[in-house]
């Protein structure tokens, strides 16, 4: 592997654990729910996108040196994720008749390729009157 895209990873890693800790003592000082909601969302975020380096660092540790002759660079390709709709199931009494039930939920969604992690806008609030949500 090479020392250079092992000393990238360490420094990704170090600024998502500055990231973290930031995103910590911000959580901490939250008064609002939206506050709270986004730094959560963005302290989980950190949390995936560390894992990813360091789980990658590892791997690069342990991959055996391969000859002169052989490249160790992957070939890329171009992903698209668009328009990603997830339909929601509400028992009957709280979506139809609106009784029972009526809790309220804020919901991201995270994409990890490779070592990238990207993340959508929080969507807030979720409850039984939505029947899907859309990214």
């Amino acid at each position: 592997m090479n020392c250079s895209q092992e000393f990238d990873l360490e420094q990704k890693i170090d600024l998502e654990i500055k990231m973290r800790e930031g995103t910590t003592k911000l959580l901490a000082a939250c008064r609002h729910q939206t506050q709270t909601l986004e730094a959560a969302k963005n302290l989980v975020t950190s949390n995936e996108r560390m894992s990813a380096y360091m789980a990658e660092l590892q791997r690069r540790k342990k991959e055996p040196s391969r000859g002169v002759g052989y490249s160790t660079q992957p070939c890329t390709a171009r992903v698209s994720l668009s328009d990603l709709r997830m339909p929601l199931m509400w028992r009957d009494t709280d979506h139809f008749k609106n009784k029972g039930d009526y809790r309220r939920f804020a919901v991201f969604c995270l994409a990890r390729i490779g070592t990238e992690i990207y993340d959508t806008a929080l969507l807030c609030p979720v409850d039984r009157a939505l029947t899907d949500i859309t990214f």
